[in-house]
């Protein structure tokens, strides 16, 4: 996951987008395109900064899914925890066509805390974000929009696949990246020049250098 160190990524959902930087913070934006087309970011709020991170290993969600499973058969199981679990197995169900034929490992998940206030709450926005397996050749259809220490770079290395909203002010981020697929770490290398590629998968193609 050091590999990410720096990487930002964004998604874009009709009038409001989305950035989040690794281990720093998630924000939603909207894009306004000016009459000398210029692009700005406008309504910038943060939902969120990096608190904590945990690591949930391959045997731990199985069992996890067993839990849920007898909670589920429960008559005693809250509609809220229902729903939560239902929300679980949407998303991994939303997750298999990314992985394809890769193996994915342990699922790691971060609390992004203490964003902006929420006007309806009036509690600080916060953000769960969740990093799962995409095999290298379904991220590289994402063709995911990188920046690298601040400037652009083309990479195959992570991409916003989801974004919800299960409560007010309280969002879930799916991150796409092949460093959750078991042996594909070692094809990332780091190298090259302000704009070129920072971060690169060594398979059976490179990406073009990125042009000034």
């Amino acid at each position: 996951m050091d590999f990410l160190s720096g990487i930002c990524t964004q998604m874009h959902l009709g009038w409001w987008s989305y950035e989040w930087c690794y281990q720093q913070y998630a924000r939603q934006f909207h894009v306004e395109v000016t009459d000398s087309n210029q692009v700005k970011m406008q309504q910038v709020t943060y939902l969120g900064r990096m608190n904590s991170r945990k690591i949930y290993t391959v045997g731990q969600r199985k069992d996890f899914k067993k839990q849920q499973d007898r909670e589920k058969s429960k008559a005693s199981t809250s509609p809220s925890r229902r729903d939560e679990i239902e929300r679980e197995e949407q998303k991994n169900k939303f997750m298999q066509p990314f992985v394809q034929s890769e193996i994915e490992m342990g699922i790691v998940r971060e609390e992004y805390n203490n964003g902006d206030k929420c006007d309806a709450t009036k509690k600080p926005r916060k953000t769960t974000v969740e990093y799962r397996c995409c095999s290298p050749e379904k991220l590289k259809s994402l063709k995911p929009f990188i920046i690298h220490n601040g400037k652009p770079s083309l990479s195959d290395i992570a991409a916003i696949v989801k974004v919800d909203e299960p409560k007010t002010c309280q969002y879930d981020i799916l991150i796409c990246t092949p460093l959750r697929c078991e042996g594909q770490a070692e094809h990332y290398s780091v190298g090259g020049k302000s704009n070129s590629i920072l971060l690169k998968w060594e398979g059976k193609e490179e990406a073009p250098p990125c042009k000034s």
